[in-house]
């Protein structure tokens, strides 16, 4: 069994971690573009 195998059955049972991704990336994107504004 791959790596890349083992981590795709590991995301698809678990939903709450793809949950946990999207909303850090959500806040990092946020956290980002206010800086951004900031800085001009």
């Amino acid at each position: 069994m791959s790596k890349k195998k083992f981590v795709w059955n590991y995301l698809k049972n678990s939903p709450w971690y793809m949950w946990v991704i999207r909303i850090t990336g959500a806040i990092l994107i946020a956290y980002i573009v206010i800086n951004a504004l900031k800085l001009k």
